[in-house]
């Protein structure tokens, strides 16, 4: 069910937006058979896929795009 909402809701942006490029990151994307079924569905679909490999899926991820905004505000003068 999971999978099925997740690629009707991207072929609805598609359509709407003009996107053919999915990110699939976050908590539930840490269960392999969500992930492989999911890109599977979306690769027949005709969506680019993209997923997590250097940085961790789940909230390792987030902490790492705090960090990664704070460095360029600070860069920038911002904070």
């Amino acid at each position: 069910t999971i999978v099925k909402a997740s690629v009707d809701i991207c072929c609805r942006l598609r359509d709407e937006r003009n996107i053919n490029t999915v990110a699939l990151s976050g908590g539930c994307w840490q269960n392999v058979i969500l992930l492989t079924r999911a890109q599977q569905q979306l690769h027949e679909a005709g969506f680019n896929v993209l997923v997590n490999s250097a940085v961790p899926i789940n909230d390792g991820g987030i902490a790492y795009g705090q960090a990664a905004v704070a460095a360029a505000k600070i860069n920038k003068g911002a904070l």
